[in-house]
């Protein structure tokens, strides 16, 4: 925690030093206990980089203006989470598009081909309505904000009647037991 001048932090802590690292030491303790009922491996970690952030941050002249300031900390340690989250997310997409990334004379289904597979697909999508079709069609040809524009519907709406579509496309698939 020493890593950086916080003396900007304790001042706006509190005016009496030893109540400031009282309160620092608290706030350090409860932010450390945030990030490990998060779930991640270096709560102690996170607790220092939201200190830092706070820090960086009332040197650029914030105030916190919160009545206890341990709730102005977690504003900041609930950003640094979603951050994380968003990273884990990233990664894990990344590794599953590596894993994904095989080569075409493995690609198959079973023990279908890749162009047994279009054939496959094509079928599945001739399972669908008129309607069920176009919008999956829309979806992927115009994007999500097209289509709520043109059907006057909220992304969600969208977002939610291609999920069921693709749904339907599995079950069609039999990859899912509905």
């Amino acid at each position: 925690m020493n890593e950086f001048p916080i003396e900007p932090l304790l001042t706006a802590l509190d005016a009496d030093l030893e109540l400031a690292k009282a309160k620092l030491e608290q706030i350090y303790r409860l932010l450390n206990k945030f990030f490990q009922c998060s779930g991640f491996s270096d709560p102690e970690e996170l607790a220092q980089e939201v200190v830092y952030r706070v820090t960086v941050s009332l040197s650029r002249g914030a105030k916190i203006v919160a009545a206890d300031a341990s709730s102005y900390f977690l504003g900041f340690a609930i950003n640094v989470r979603r951050e994380q989250w968003k990273k884990l997310k990233n990664r894990k997409t990344q590794e599953t598009d590596a894993a994904v990334d095989v080569p075409a004379t493995q690609r198959s289904f079973g023990d279908l081909t890749e162009a047994e597979m279009k054939i496959l697909l094509q079928e599945c999508i001739r399972g669908l309505d008129a309607a069920e079709r176009e919008l999956l069609l829309s979806y992927y040809t115009y994007g999500r904000e097209w289509l709520c524009r043109k059907m006057g519907q909220s992304p969600a709406y969208i977002t939610l009647k291609v999920y069921r579509i693709r749904e339907k496309i599995r079950r069609l698939l039999n990859l899912t037991k509905k």
